[in-house]
Order: structure tokens, then sequence, then C-alpha cells
């Protein structure tokens, strides 16, 4: 695992120098080349742009850049609200981000890669001091759950968690059982509202790795949380590479596309190594399944 972090980190130094480059040229004097404005969050784990570590978001854009020398690359921090870039792709002809599940509606305005990322599906945390929820072949009705009028639900404000989960959320309006967090804790707040005494919501939306992620930071995740399988999640999840859609957003996509079946090894290591043991042993049969990778050891 150690070599394959080296692995990841030198493959990362064409992407820092590419963009050092690009930003260094776009200030200093016009270009021919067009330029791509890649959205970067930090969002851990799926993107890490600061610290040591580095998730599978930025990692797979640091592969992209450096297999994309005809472009200028400018690298835009944004907070990490997934409408922010939706909008910025709405405006704009030349935006790109490393991290969108496709959906019908942001197929109206983005142009997606073949899946570079599988991951496993959302899961509903609930505190474990809190009664444990009724299941049906082994998962929570998630409509049924909220239409009690007894439970209210956290989520990542403009993100999307798959098609189903996703009819049942937007059915509900701003005010009611769902509850959306849009400041730049995302995650962190929704997790601390969940535990903390007066307990403004009673579970989250999230994905397994997140929340193992946020365990192991200091004071992040008070243990325990209990983790419960939802009605009408698919086996996976696929990530994909979006930019605008626009002629020059189709010929990144397109070149993009020649890359993914290079990186999904190296991707797949990188997601694995913030699941819990069981949940790792999951992932290594579907992705195995899916792509026919072989997780590296730990």
């Amino acid at each position: 695992m150690e070599q394959f972090l080296m692995r990841a980190k030198r493959r990362l130094l064409p992407w820092l120098l590419c963009l050092v480059h690009g930003i260094a040229m776009a200030i200093e004097a016009p270009t021919d080349q067009p330029t791509l404005r890649w959205m970067t969050i930090d969002f851990p784990p799926l993107f890490m742009v600061s610290g040591p570590e580095h998730g599978v978001g930025d990692y797979a854009q640091g592969v992209a850049v450096a297999n994309l020398p005809g472009y200028e690359h400018v690298l835009q921090a944004v907070p990490p609200n997934y409408q922010r870039i939706e909008q910025e792709m709405k405006n704009r002809e030349n935006v790109c981000f490393a991290g969108f599940l496709k959906t019908p509606e942001r197929e109206r305005f983005m142009t997606f890669s073949e899946p570079y990322l599988l991951m496993l599906p959302v899961q509903l945390f609930i505190s474990a001091g809190h009664a444990a929820l009724a299941q049906e072949n082994g998962a929570v009705d998630l409509r049924g759950l909220l239409d009690t009028g007894t439970f209210r639900l956290g989520v990542l404000g403009g993100r999307r968690y798959g098609a189903t989960l996703d009819q049942v959320i937007d059915s509900y309006g701003e005010r009611g059982p769902v509850y959306r967090r849009y400041s730049k804790d995302q995650l962190r707040g929704l997790i601390n509202m969940l535990m903390a005494h007066d307990r403004a919501i009673d579970g989250v939306l999230a994905y397994p790795g997140e929340i193992t992620y946020l365990s192991k930071q200091e004071s992040s995740v008070p243990r325990p949380l209990r983790a419960y399988p939802l009605q009408g999640s698919p086996a996976a999840i696929f990530g994909y590479f979006a930019c605008s859609r626009s002629r020059l957003g189709q010929a990144v996509i397109a070149s993009i596309d020649r890359t993914i079946p290079h990186i999904r090894a190296e991707v797949a290591a990188l997601y694995a190594r913030d699941l819990a043991p069981p949940a790792r042993a999951a992932y290594a049969s579907l992705v195995y399944a899916q792509w026919g990778i072989r997780l590296p050891r730990e």
C-alpha cells in the first residue's frame, strides 16, 4: 500500500507542475490555447486539496490534467457546495469537475465521461442511542420513515444520491422532514447536529468511506453510529468527470475517456483506503465483478 501511495504522489506531480505553469502563463501573457477552469473543493476523503494526502477526485483530476497538454489549466477553489459548481457549468463553457454523479437534470448542461470511480451505495447513519429502525428485507424504506413525521433527515445541499433516493428527497420541500445543509462543514456539521444533546436531526445520508474517514479525525465523529442500507439503492454508484456541455467540454471529455481505463485500479485502491474492513471486503468483490480489478492487500 505504501508503494501505491508513493506511485500516486509521483503521478500527481505532472498535474501540479501543469497547474503552476498554466496559472503562470495565464497571468504573464495571452495564449492561443483554450483555458479549462477546474473546480476543486476540500471535501475529504473524496477531495483533499490541502494536507499531505490525496483523495480520489483530486488524484483523478491531476491525471486528467497531465494528459491534456493542449489547454491552459486554471485551478479554481470553491466552497464544498455542489450547487455552486453546477452554476459555474451553466454559466461558462470551459468548466470541469472530477466528482459528479450522472443525472438527467445534470446532463442538460454537463457532458459526462465514462465512469472512473465505483463507490459503495449511500447509507443512512443514526446515533446508536436512537431506537432501532424498522427494516424490510434488511433495508430501510426511507420514504416510509420520513412519512411517519417523527424522523428528520440531514442531507448535503446540492448533492445527488442516486435516482431512487433523489426522488424521495426532492419530494419534500425546504421545510419538513429533510434538512439540507449548505455550509462549508456540510457533512461534519450534520454529524455534529446528529450527535448533539438536543438532536436537531435523526439521521444522515453518507457514503461509508466518508464516515470512516471522519471517525479517524480528532474530535470529528463521536462514536458510535449505526448504519442502515436503504431500499432501492443500487449495489454500486459510479463517479464521473463532468465538463460544461459545450464543444470545448465535449472535446475534453473525449480525451479524458482515453485515460480512464488506465486509472481505475489506482482510483479504486485510493477509495478503498477509507473503508472499514467489512466494507472494504464488499467493495473488493464489487470492483472485481465490474472492472476485473483486484485491490492491493493492506
